[in-house]
């Protein structure tokens, strides 16, 4: 029995293989990838790995490697056939008969796919025609490059209705067969025409990179009341759009660097982003983000953020975004919203304001508890205690909505200290309602306080040899660490966001390109200052000793991570002498045994020394 190969691609892009492999093992995350112990052979130290973003499993032990249909069969020891039914059953697919209509459809679909790609290639020779000089002129004035037009094959259909029809039917394409692919439309009196007439084009691309569908934009000179700004390909046998995101297959290779993705609304605004060097930005087909798209985000991105409008049109679409989120949350995915300034969209903010506009507008993302929450304040208010008692009830009620147990405990602790915080808000304070967890600061006697200190030193560290940053390990600690200090803490994004744009950098580039985001003042003052103990002798070691740097960022960031417990724990007994309940109680035993296990493990690590 044979599968339709859509079947099987899709099978294998529906979930992500960590998940399948992990309802048969114990899996644990090591930066980008996961670990576990292999099945197909004994080991005691994991050397079976599996990658999400590839889609496959490898043991360095045994040589085992497949995708999530090749482990089932292999794992269950039942036949790959077995294996599909399987995996689609658990996935709540229905697997398709490879009937004779089935084998037709496939010839079909390879023929669909070609007839696509010759309007792709048609598209782009019409927009460098003279045909397309309005088209060109109008890129131009958007400020895209060759480059970029280039790189998203970006074409031009021209007005006339039979010209495409006329110039593939010449190629041997039926006229049928262009309805199929959705390049033609038929009129009420039967008779067809092109379906993008006098418009700039977007391939949208597959996983493979190849062409499935087109959307068009009118060109200024042919807006009209009547007609609309952007159009899709209809749905065909290739193209679903709540399944696909545009540009994903570019995206999801940048992700791989930055892992990241951003979710902007529009064709334009992605390009914009892309050629600005976000290359992680993608956008839906012309509809709200669908439980689908959402999930092909999570298999390359664990917190892909939503870029959305400043208006009440933005605001739709992330309640829309967080409502369909909240059943399918698991451990480590979830989602951000950046919000732009009102009346600007990514391009436009680029264009009026520079890349680190966009930059900052990104790293204010709002983490998903914190949209609902203020959602939540939004509707109920939190003055009169009748509010408050609504808001609460709000809140509890929204995280009855997600499935997984440990992130609805989590989240419900989330809305329950912010519950306590706002109880804590004296009448007529201006204290911020969203984001009021305990913020790790350090104590106001402090002359150098030590947190603040160890900050300095790590960003310093990055900043004198940043290609240790291109280790996973360091990367994500270093992505992760939470700031006290709002300058060091857009430094540090504007270093991540230049490290992750190349596959090497040296200190000397890495602070030319920080100065020309105006942080030359910022970073002189940091590097010779000599108040995060690195003297000019060690800072020209780091320099020139890569594992030197790492060894000095490693032994900065465990004292960091050791000093900013210290200050949670003071944090919370501070609140647990004013309010000795059973939750504060709970989270200052939580953190003190946190603090016993990792004296416990150090003081064995150095028995064994």
């Amino acid at each position: 029995m044979r599968f339709p190969p859509e079947f099987i691609e899709r099978l294998r892009h529906h979930s992500p293989i960590s998940q399948v492999i992990g309802k048969r093992l114990p899996v644990k995350r090591h930066g980008r990838e996961f670990h576990a112990l292999c099945p197909f052979h004994k080991e005691k130290s994991p050397s079976f790995t599996i990658n999400d973003e590839k889609g496959f499993f490898h043991c360095f032990g045994c040589a085992a490697h497949g995708d999530a249909i090749g482990f089932i069969k292999d794992y269950e020891g039942i036949s790959y056939v077995e294996a599909v039914e399987r995996l689609a059953s658990e996935l709540g697919l229905q697997v398709p008969a490879m009937s004779h209509e089935s084998a037709e459809f496939e010839r079909k679909r390879h023929t669909i796919e070609d007839t696509v790609a010759l309007a792709a290639e048609w598209f782009i020779k019409q927009l460098h025609s003279p045909a397309g000089n309005e088209a060109r002129e109008y890129l131009q004035g958007r400020g895209l490059n060759a480059k970029t037009i280039e790189q998203f094959g970006i074409g031009y259909a021209s007005g006339g209705r039979d010209v495409l029809k006329t110039e593939l039917m010449k190629q041997g394409i039926s006229e049928a067969m262009l309805i199929e692919a959705g390049l033609l439309a038929r009129s009420d009196d039967g008779n067809t025409y092109n379906r993008f007439r006098d418009r700039l084009i977007f391939p949208i691309y597959n996983f493979q990179g190849k062409a499935v569908a087109f959307g068009g934009r009118l060109l200024p000179s042919s807006q009209s009341k009547s007609a609309a700004k952007y159009i899709n390909s209809p749905e065909t046998p290739i193209f679903k759009k709540g399944e696909m995101l545009f540009a994903y297959d570019i995206a999801s290779r940048g992700s791989r660097v930055a892992g990241s993705m951003i979710v902007a609304e529009g064709y334009m605004d992605v390009i914009a982003l892309h050629q600005a060097g976000f290359t992680t930005a993608v956008a839906p087909l012309g509809t709200a983000i669908t439980e689908t798209q959402l999930k092909l985000l999570w298999r390359v991105a664990p917190e892909p953020i939503l870029c959305l409008d400043g208006d009440e049109a933005g605001a739709r679409a992330m309640k829309r975004a967080a409502d369909l989120a909240l059943p399918l949350l698991k451990p480590g995915f979830s989602l951000k919203f950046a919000t732009l300034p009102k009346g600007e969209d990514p391009d436009s903010l680029i264009k009026k304001s520079g890349i680190a506009a966009m930059q900052q507008t990104l790293s204010q993302a709002r983490i998903l508890s914190q949209v609902l929450w203020d959602n939540a304040v939004a509707a109920s208010g939190s003055e009169t205690p009748e509010q408050k008692a609504a808001l609460e009830q709000n809140v509890m009620n929204i995280a009855e909505l997600i499935t997984d147990t440990i992130v609805k405990q989590h989240i419900r602790d989330y809305f329950r200290n912010q519950m306590y915080a706002l109880k804590r808000w004296k009448k007529g304070s201006k204290a911020p309602l969203s984001n009021v967890r305990p913020r790790v600061l350090p104590d106001a006697n402090d002359t150098v306080a030590p947190l603040i200190q160890l900050e300095q030193r790590l960003v310093s560290v990055v900043i004198l040899h940043p290609d240790i940053l291109h280790h996973i390990d360091i990367e994500e600690n270093f992505s992760r660490m939470d700031f006290a200090q709002p300058m060091l803490d857009k430094l540090r994004s504007s270093v991540l966001e230049i490290s992750s744009a190349t596959q090497s950098i040296d200190h000397g580039s890495l602070c030319a390109a920080l100065a020309e985001r105006g942080h030359d003042e910022k970073v002189k003052n940091l590097l010779y200052s000599n108040s995060h103990g690195l003297q000019t002798k060690l800072r020209t070691e780091i320099m020139e000793n890569p594992k030197l740097a790492m060894q000095a960022f490693e032994s900065a960031y465990a004292a960091y991570s050791d000093k900013k417990l210290e200050y949670e724990i003071k944090e919370v007994a501070a609140l647990f002498e004013q309010d000795m309940s059973e939750q504060n109680q709970s989270r200052l035993f939580s953190l003190q045994k946190q603090r016993d296990e990792l004296n416990l493990a150090r003081y064995a690590v150095t028995s064994e020394e």
